[in-house]
C-alpha cells in the first residue's frame, strides 16, 4: 500500500485492519511478523502519472472516480469502513436535466 493508510486493531483475533482509499486488508499479528490475511479491493485505481519541476505526482484520471475508504472502525466481530462513491457529481447532473 503506498497510500495513506488507516489502521484498526482487534486483540482477541490479533489482527490487524488496514485500508487504504482503494484497499483493505487484514494482517494477522505475531509479535515476530505480519502475515497477510485477506486483501480486498474497495475502488478501483484511476490515476495518471505527470511531472513537474517539484518531482512526479498522480492525480485522478476520472471526476467520477470512487473516492473510496474514508475511515475505519473495528469492533469485536467486524471492521467497519466508511466509503464514499463520490455520487455527488451523479446527483448534480440529473438536477441539471430536471
Amino acid at each position: 500500500m503506498f497510500h495513506q493508510s488507516q489502521f484498526g486493531y482487534n486483540t482477541d483475533r490479533k489482527r490487524l485492519a488496514c485500508a487504504t482509499s482503494n484497499v483493505l486488508e487484514l494482517w494477522d499479528y505475531k509479535p515476530e511478523t505480519l502475515t497477510l490475511h485477506k486483501r480486498l479491493l474497495l475502488a478501483p485505481y484511476h490515476y495518471q502519472f505527470n511531472s513537474s519541476p517539484d518531482g512526479v505526482y498522480a492525480e485522478s484520471d476520472n471526476p467520477d472516480a470512487e473516492l473510496g475508504a474514508r475511515g475505519i472502525a473495528v469492533s469485536n466481530n467486524y471492521v467497519y469502513v466508511l466509503y464514499n462513491p463520490n455520487t455527488n457529481r451523479m446527483h448534480e447532473e440529473q438536477k441539471e436535466k430536471l
